[in-house]
C-alpha cells in the first residue's frame, strides 16, 4: 500500500477541512475578512 493511497484514504473524509485550511494558509487575506465577518458593523473588504 502506497503512502499516497494511505493518505488520500485518511484525508477523504476531512476533504472539506483540508481544502479550508489550505485555502485560509493561501489566502492570508482571511486573517483579516475573519473579523470583518464577525463584526457586522464593518463592511468586508474587497482587495
Amino acid at each position: 500500500m502506497s503512502l499516497r493511497y494511505t493518505q488520500s484514504v485518511f484525508l477523504s473524509p476531512h476533504i472539506p477541512l483540508v481544502l479550508f485550511l489550505a485555502f485560509s494558509i493561501l489566502t492570508s487575506r482571511l486573517t483579516i475578512q475573519v473579523p470583518l465577518l464577525i463584526l457586522p458593523s464593518h463592511p468586508p473588504l474587497v482587495p
